[in-house]
């Protein structure tokens, strides 16, 4: 046989063969199922407990399209657009609501690593995507997405396919491609720009850096790549624009709905502080900002590595990594706000991870000097360490802003039927509702937040007056000035913070204001114990009202709120310092029924008619959020309340008791007819005091 035929039917065998996986397609599938792993463990499985934007996603993924598109909360106040929680259904019909949407973002993390290291393996050669594979998985804060149940790292993943597939057509604008590469890119593009309300400005920053490439002068092909630059940009952009335009309307987070230039120079500086805070957590966040400079070097060392067009595409690209989220970030500063969060610049995580792969392979280059290899290796290592050990806290740590399992925990331990006080009326929704408080526990709130520190001073003395034993939730250090503003007595006093080892790991990380609340979370309150002691030092009695009650806030007709107990019938315990003569004064109403029973054992029960008091129309439940202070007709409350309005008589009684030895003392106050009973306010005095 011809040795050319023996190689022919060689080459054909082979060909039929199957082809076995590299080494790199199989460190990249290994990275992709260890970050799938560990961030299914950081979010779900070693219990951390959801802060409250993860529950609201909970609660979303309960909700049709059509229901979301008129949620008033997301309309105003998510950055993510409706369309982004229908892309964690799959996930969330598989393994439920909380492990799918967690599933979610563990699956898009893994896949954005693995889209950086096949692209810097592809435009700067193994070495680069070798690295990058190394600096994307060690990366603290792509696990730290990864695990959240959010939509953030489901809109740096398509951002980053988005920036592949325009790498790839910018190489080689005139080649043509295939239907399944326009097809993907278009895909990737319509996520960028429909996940997100800032993907529309990194779409045009994204348009402009490809445009660029393909600007004169001419070159073979150059008609066909304008015309795949439209058939992929132009599409997504014109299917998320009138969602896009509509939220814009509402979006209570970007301020008014009008462009005030004259904040432009301000709006400018902004922009330059906000990119210059957060880049080097986008890079890493380690002590000594190595990984910062590799992104800065490899910005420069991606873009001379290409030649001529591929060259100027290049350096296109990734500037338009970098600074897309300027522009969101001066359009929203123009509109009067803005918040500037580090997760607004997630999109460009590929080309990061790209640019700092490139820095790093050029400084391990053969062609280098031995002590600039060895210079690079100690600095990498100080990167990857660091991240490495940030990673460990990520993957540790107990929850996001405020350990609720812990905190619900801690309040259990207090006893039965706790009322805990949050910070504001938005806690209530996960403290209380999604992490009910154990035993019985209930939580309420002094005001709206928006209404400002004297009415939030006001409402925890009144809420405190009427439970004495009531629990303060603090959640930051401003609240526990105002907290001490009100005279609460409160002396218990236990911190929730994390350990020392994870505090230094975040701060490695470069984030601590978001990721680590230390001693700023804790709750406040008074045993029984400390109730007696302070009447024994006062010499004044204490009444306290028994579980299991109601509390609900009420409204008068100028919106001032109070708290009120309801219930059919209402126990108190009374402490009195010294023997003698004492009063039980109880502001009360009773549905139906004019007269008011009466048990102090061992005396015998009394029957006290209820005197019929000033009227009192107030409201009672919770006003709807959309609710605005400094706005009073009452024709407004009762408009958007979801409580009720009653026109009451409230009655006083005055309870009389005698005190042989100092103690408690348990008084019994029930209707003579059966119904309900509004309790506003108690006082224990000692007779003639």
């Amino acid at each position: 046989m011809p040795q050319s035929v023996r190689k022919h039917r060689e080459t054909q065998r082979a060909r039929r063969l199957p082809r076995l996986p590299g080494p790199f397609t199989l460190a990249v599938a290994a990275a992709v199922a260890a970050h799938f792993c560990l961030a299914l463990y950081a979010g779900h499985l070693n219990g951390r407990a959801l802060w409250c934007d993860e529950i609201l996603r909970v609660w979303a993924q309960q909700m049709s399209l059509r229901d979301l598109l008129r949620c008033e909360h997301i309309r105003q106040f998510c950055t993510q657009s409706p369309m982004a929680y229908f892309v964690q259904r799959p996930f969330v019909s598989a393994f439920g609501r909380e492990a799918g949407g967690i599933a979610a973002s563990a699956a898009f993390g893994a896949a954005l690593l693995a889209v950086a290291a096949c692209v810097a393996r592809r435009r700067l050669g193994p070495t680069a995507g070798w690295l990058a594979l190394l600096l994307g998985g060690t990366q603290p804060l792509l696990l730290y997405y990864s695990s959240e149940l959010a939509l953030y790292i489901i809109w740096a993943a398509a951002s980053g396919g988005a920036f592949a597939f325009v790498s790839e057509a910018m190489e080689d604008p005139g080649r043509r491609r295939g239907f399944l590469f326009n097809l993907g890119a278009a895909l990737c593009v319509f996520g960028m720009v429909s996940f997100h309300f800032s993907g529309v400005f990194v779409w045009m920053a994204l348009a402009a850096a490809w445009a660029v490439a393909l600007a004169p002068p001419a070159f073979p092909g150059m008609w066909r790549g304008w015309a795949r630059w439209a058939l992929v940009m132009a599409p997504p952009m014109a299917l998320a624009a009138p969602v896009y335009a509509k939220a814009q309307a509402v979006q209570s987070h970007l301020g008014s709905r009008e462009i005030d230039w004259a904040l432009l120079p301000a709006a400018m500086r902004d922009a330059l502080w906000y990119l210059s805070d957060n880049l080097h957590v986008l890079a890493g966040g380690d002590p000594a900002r190595v990984g910062l400079a590799l992104l800065l070097a490899g910005f420069g060392i991606y873009a001379w590595a290409g030649t001529g067009r591929a060259r100027r595409g290049r350096l296109a690209w990734l500037t338009a990594a970098l600074l897309a989220v300027a522009l969101f970030r001066m359009y929203t500063r123009l509109r009067g706000t803005g918040p500037p969060v580090i997760s607004y610049h997630l999109y460009a995580w590929a080309p990061v991870i790209v640019a700092q792969s490139a820095a790093a392979a050029w400084l391990f280059s053969p062609r280098r000097r031995g002590w600039v290899r060895v210079a690079g290796a100690v600095a990498l290592a100080c990167l990857v360490s660091s991240n490495a050990f940030s990673l460990y806290v990520v993957a540790r740590a107990p929850g996001r802003s405020h350990p609720y399992k812990a905190i619900g925990a801690a309040v259990a331990d207090l006893g039965e039927n706790r009322v805990v006080v949050s910070p504001n009326q938005y806690v209530t929704r996960f403290l209380g509702t999604y992490y009910s408080v154990p035993r019985g526990g209930i939580v309420t709130y002094p005001c709206y937040w928006e209404e400002g520190e004297e009415e939030r001073i006001g409402g925890m003395r009144r809420i405190w007056g009427l439970v004495p034993d009531a629990v303060a939730f603090i959640s930051h250090r401003t609240l526990w000035n105002e907290f001490d503003k009100a005279g609460v007595y409160a002396p218990t006093v236990r911190s929730f913070e994390y350990p020392v080892c994870q505090r230094i790991g975040f701060a490695f990380l470069g984030y601590t204001s978001r990721f680590v609340p230390g001693e700023e979370s804790f709750i406040a309150y008074a045993t029984r114990r400390d109730l007696e002691i302070r009447a024994a030092s006062t010499g004044a009695p204490v009444s306290l009202p028994v579980p299991p009650f109601a509390l609900a806030l009420q409204r008068d007709a100028n919106a001032a709120a109070s708290p009120l107990l309801v219930g059919e019938t209402f126990v108190f315990d009374v402490f009195a310092p010294a023997a003698g003569s004492h009063i039980l004064s109880v502001d009360i109403f009773a549905y139906g029924s004019k007269r008011i029973l009466v048990s102090v054992p061992p005396a015998p029960t009394m029957v006290l008619d209820l005197p019929s008091g000033s009227g009192l129309s107030f409201q009672v439940g919770v006003p709807n959020p959309v609710w605005k202070p400094g706005v009073p007709p009452p024709e407004y409350l009762l408009a958007d309340s979801l409580g009720f309005v009653l026109d009451l008589k409230l009655g006083r009684i005055e309870i009389p008791f005698q005190a042989d030895k100092p103690g408690w003392r348990r008084v019994t106050i029930r209707a003579s007819q059966a119904g309900p009973m509004l309790l506003v306010g108690h006082r224990a005095v000692a007779r003639g005091g």
